[in-house]
């Protein structure tokens, strides 16, 4: 939407008493915030004037107010109590009021005394009809981050010199709004929840207001009392591997954005935090720098939507001098790249692994076609209601593209659509992600808030239900190794939903090589369907390529893009399924707004053993050749093989993978008697040219019995489970 000039700003909303293109000049001065205060707390929270936040401020000249990606008419003057959404939250952000941040924005940019003008009056508007929690329903978050956007919004216009304008416009206004968020602040102590993010929202606020405004009879009592407090929760906020308890990128983000604006103000008032917090919130930006894609974006791990959260990476490493964060947060224009190429963080049960940090980048422009950046969930539904149903969920990126995705969260509303559609489940269920669905159920069944919930769903009973869905799926036998040139994790799914067990493997093989082999067992006798789900980001629409590799004795497909290959074997009862098809799914980047985006679905019917192997690389002249896959003679050995054939710069390789996937390990000496001898639960082994020398090897959990055989000087790693690396 185009800028509106000063003279068609006044016409659409500003009231008689505020029309006249200019605001009179200010005869007194502003109460001011602490100056150290608004550059701690603007060095983190100040967005950048970008085009989508300067047209949310355009569109308030016009009455028009969006949240949660949806824009609503607003007749003036505005009613705060009534919400133009069925979905509620649409007035909770609205309530929130961050466009008032977008307004100073506004304002910095181009000094237009209309924009001061609608942000007095929507403040005054607010401040006339509203008391301090109204909106009940939000459990006092709504305030807690009303006051952050207050306070935002008062330090830029601190900073920039706007703050006397601003309460010209409306005489006593920035007293009066002090006092409010005192009060506020007030409420927000009285109600705070007992754990988790929104307390660490709630006691950021009245931190905030403790530190940041004039002090008053309460500023003591509220900045030691919110200091005790935010510390301990953050503490619990963030597990001992630094991930957020709630195991979702997003809340992670934000809750970690909260710490670090707690952290930086401390600095400020010179309030120091326990050591033990420290090491915690170093932890959690460690986190944070796995999170960041090539492409400066984040996965979408359970309630998400996508973010750029290299200013959080920047204020990190200025407050720890840390070089990596630098380098992430500047595209490689400062620092140091990180050493690490692949990460556990054991209690989320998250693995990542890269191939580099950009090290051949400049400015941020992707570089090596073949680099990749995957993300692996292994692990168990996070603490609270954002959790999905999807274990086993892989995220690649190649060359700096989003390849394979979390379609996102898309919305918190339960109720049907017209068509019946509940939009909640459709993004949370075990179909929307990249795993394996089983008989049609999701991992851990979903419980509907709605009223009436859609067809086929159960509706949420706090009478009867002890959690906020069905007893959660299980991640057994978990095996997991952060190699130096590879890394795999491996483990099984036991779902309450249904029988069947769901094995799977995820090698990234010289992490440029991502290997899926997915094993279904059964034994209750008893049909069953299973249904392999490969999201695509957005942009791959229309633009993928599906054909099959005719090999006549093995069910084969390759899934063909501009710069990557995917390639689909069938084994077992899984040989007779049809071929796989492109279909149309959704991704959701930002709440409330969904766009389409092409599904891979392999599915049909096993009642004993199916096993579906993928291989996912970059293509073009250095990649995979062929793939082969077989399952092992004995039946009752339940051994998958798998044969790569490839070449790069270097010359011709050939790998070999082989999975046990039951109660009988691999013994070496079948399977390579040049290699020595003892058993173990995973073989990888690449070998090149014609000599087939020794290029790299993997034994996984590899049995007390094991024996091998190297040539001289190659040096064998042992890194924590049992697990080999050569």
């Amino acid at each position: 939407m185009p800028a509106l000039t000063p003279a068609t700003a006044g016409a659409h909303v500003l009231g008689p008493h505020l029309s006249g293109p200019h605001l009179s000049e200010p005869q007194t001065t502003a109460p001011r915030l602490h100056p150290g205060v608004v550059d701690a707390l603007l060095s983190l929270t100040r967005p950048e004037p970008t085009p989508e936040r300067l047209a949310r401020a355009d569109d308030v000249l016009l009455g028009l107010f969006r949240a949660v990606g949806v824009r609503h008419a607003l007749a003036r003057p505005i009613d705060w109590r009534h919400n133009p959404s069925p979905d509620h939250e649409w007035l909770i952000e609205h309530h929130k009021m961050p466009v008032l941040i977008d307004l100073a924005l506004r304002w910095a940019a181009d000094r237009q005394p209309h924009w001061l003008q609608a942000c007095a009056e929507l403040l005054s508007g607010w401040l006339d009809t509203m008391g301090t929690g109204e909106l009940r329903s939000s459990d006092a978050q709504v305030e807690a981050k009303r006051i952050e956007h207050w306070l935002v919004t008062l330090a830029m216009l601190q900073a920039d010199g706007g703050l006397d304008a601003l309460d010209a416009a409306q005489p006593g206004l920035i007293a009066r709004l002090h006092q409010r968020l005192r009060d506020e602040a007030a409420y927000v102590l009285d109600h705070l929840r007992p754990s988790r993010n929104h307390r660490t929202f709630q006691l950021l606020s009245v931190w905030l207001v403790a530190v940041a405004l004039p002090p008053d009879v309460n500023a003591a009592d509220w900045r030691e009392r919110s200091h005790t407090l935010l510390c301990a929760n953050l503490l619990d906020d963030f597990g001992t591997d630094g991930v957020h308890v709630e195991l979702s990128s997003h809340y992670h983000q934000i809750t970690l954005e909260a710490a670090m604006a707690f952290a930086l103000t401390a600095d400020a008032v010179g309030e120091p935090l326990p050591t033990a917090l420290e090491l915690r919130l170093r932890a959690a930006l460690r986190h944070s720098a796995w999170l960041l894609l090539p492409d400066g974006d984040m996965p979408l791990m359970n309630d998400a939507d996508a973010g750029d959260h290299r200013r959080l990476l920047a204020a990190g490493a200025r407050r720890h001098d840390d070089a990596a964060l630098a380098w992430l947060a500047s595209g490689g224009r400062e620092g140091e790249a990180p050493q690490e190429r692949s990460a556990w963080f054991a209690q989320a049960g998250y693995l990542f692994s890269r191939s580099d940090w950009g090290s051949d980048r400049t400015g941020g422009q992707p570089g090596d076609p073949r680099g990749q950046h995957l993300y692996a969930d292994f692990g168990e539904l996070g603490a609270g209601s954002h959790a999905h149903y999807d274990l086993f969920n892989v995220c690649l990126s190649i060359g700096g593209r989003q390849v394979l995705v979390d379609p996102g969260r898309y919305t918190y509303h339960a109720e049907p659509d017209a068509q019946g559609i509940d939009w909640r489940h459709a993004f949370k269920r075990t179909a929307a992600h990249n795993t394996v669905e089983i008989d049609g159920r999701d991992q851990t069944r979903y419980l509907s808030k709605a009223r009436q919930p859609a067809a086929g769903l159960e509706r949420l009973d706090r009478s009867r239900h002890v959690g906020k869905h069905g007893p959660a799926v299980q991640a057994v036998d978990r095996r997991v190794m952060t190699g130096l040139r590879s890394d795999w994790a491996c483990a099984t799914a036991l779902s309450h939903e249904y029988t069947p067990r769901h094995t799977r493997l995820v090698l990234h093989a010289q992490r440029r090589l991502l290997v899926l082999i997915d094993h279904l067992a059964a034994d209750d006798g008893q049909p069953h369907q299973g249904a392999l789900h490969f999201h695509l980001a957005a942009p791959w629409l229309d633009r993928v390529m599906l054909v099959g590799d005719r090999q006549p004795d093995l069910p084969a497909w390759t899934a063909a893009a501009p710069g990557w290959r995917l390639h689909l074997c069938a084994l077992g009862e899984a040989a007779g399924w049809s071929a796989p098809e492109l279909t149309r799914g959704w991704v959701s980047r930002h709440y409330g707004v969904k766009e389409p985006a092409p599904v891979l679905r392999l599915a049909g019917a096993f009642s004993r053993r199916a096993v579906l192997v993928t291989v996912l690389c970059a293509d073009g002249h250095a990649g995979v050749d062929t793939v082969r896959a077989d399952l092992d003679a004995d039946d009752s050995l339940d051994q998958v093989h798998l044969r790569i054939n490839g070449h790069d710069a270097h010359g011709a390789w050939v790998e070999d993978t082989v999975l046990a996937c039951g109660a009988q390990p691999l013994s070496i000496e079948a399977l390579a008697p040049e290699a020595g001898s003892g058993h173990a639960r995973l073989w990888h082994r690449r070998l090149r040219g014609p000599a087939a020398t020794l290029d790299h090897l993997i034994v996984g959990d590899a049995a007390a019995d094991l024996s091998l055989r190297l040539e001289p000087g190659r040096t064998l790693h042992r890194h924590a489970g049992s697990h080999l690396e050569a």
